[in-house]
């Protein structure tokens, strides 16, 4: 959802104000502190290098800040996060300074960089994905024409084992190229070890391939056309664009499964593979070394 979409759901005025402004703060903080603003269906989330640090949750009362610290697990590559809930209903005095919510902001975003320039924590698929926005969002990402426009777009549902359940599946990165208005499906590998995990879905039990994200989009074209106006993204759903991110690796020659690319092709989708470098976790710069179309 837009930004202007979620505030809507505020019904007071003095709220909806309210997290306006909180947003415009955040977001106009010092840019070496990588801090991410994603607009979620009713909700925003604020993350540093693939994780959280806080997000707002919306009511029609109001909405609900809650700021997340993020403890390294000690002998482990993982954190654990301790919450601390505030509720804004547009009262005078808000339940968080905003000097104290910029010292939240900044001690946890010191902290999460400082984690990942010494290589401490994993979620490095996480990690990626937020470079790899981060650089299409400023100025684009060199060696592409990409331009984001969501970050774990929704894809439609599929069964679980449990047949009366249902999970959502979820893009990686949805963007567009900005001169053939393609629509982009980016999905990510964090290493070169296991190109094929890219092409499967494994939430719900069992693998699925990732070709039904594209299939979702064919089926649903022209239900999902006025949504992408809506939202004024300038994409073209009928020409579909599928791009596996991952360091660089010989594709071609790799183990990937080619019957799963061609499915995706057989949809008339192009495929096409980035090379990215392979120091990225060291440098925390992420750059195209070339592509291939497969």
């Amino acid at each position: 959802m837009t930004e202007s979409e979620n505030l809507s759901r505020i019904r007071s005025t003095a709220a909806r104000d309210q997290c306006r402004r909180l947003l415009e703060q955040i977001k106009g903080w010092d840019k070496n502190l990588h801090i991410q603003c994603f607009s979620k269906k009713e909700h925003f989330t604020f993350i540093v290098k693939g994780l959280r640090v806080a997000e707002i949750n919306l009511d029609p009362r109001g909405f609900v800040l809650t700021l997340r610290k993020n403890i390294l697990n000690q002998g482990y590559t993982s954190v654990h996060q301790d919450t601390m809930d505030f509720l804004y209903e547009g009262q005078i005095n808000p339940p968080v300074s905003e000097a104290d919510l910029r010292a939240h902001f900044i001690s946890e975003a010191k902290n999460l960089i400082e984690l990942r320039k010494n290589n401490i924590i994993g979620y490095r698929e996480k990690w990626l994905h937020s470079l790899l926005i981060e650089k299409m969002q400023n100025g684009g990402l060199s060696g592409t024409d990409l331009q984001f426009l969501y970050y774990e777009a929704s894809a439609g549902k599929i069964k679980r084992e449990n047949k009366n359940r249902y999970a959502r599946m979820y893009i990686d990165i949805l963007a567009k190229e900005r001169q053939s208005k393609a629509l982009v499906i980016v999905e990510v590998k964090n290493d070169n070890e296991d190109l094929n995990a890219v092409l499967f879905d494994s939430s719900n039990g069992k693998s699925l391939s990732k070709s039904l994200y594209v299939d979702w989009f064919v089926r649903y074209r022209e239900l999902i056309k006025p949504r992408i106006a809506q939202l004024g993204w300038d994409a073209n759903i009928e020409n579909l664009k599928f791009i596996i991110a991952a360091p660089d690796a010989d594709f071609k020659n790799s183990s990937l499964d080619m019957d799963i690319v061609n499915n995706i092709k057989s949809l008339g989708c192009e495929v096409e593979a980035l090379h990215l470098n392979n120091d990225w976790k060291k440098t925390e710069e992420v750059y195209v070394v070339k592509t291939d179309k497969l």
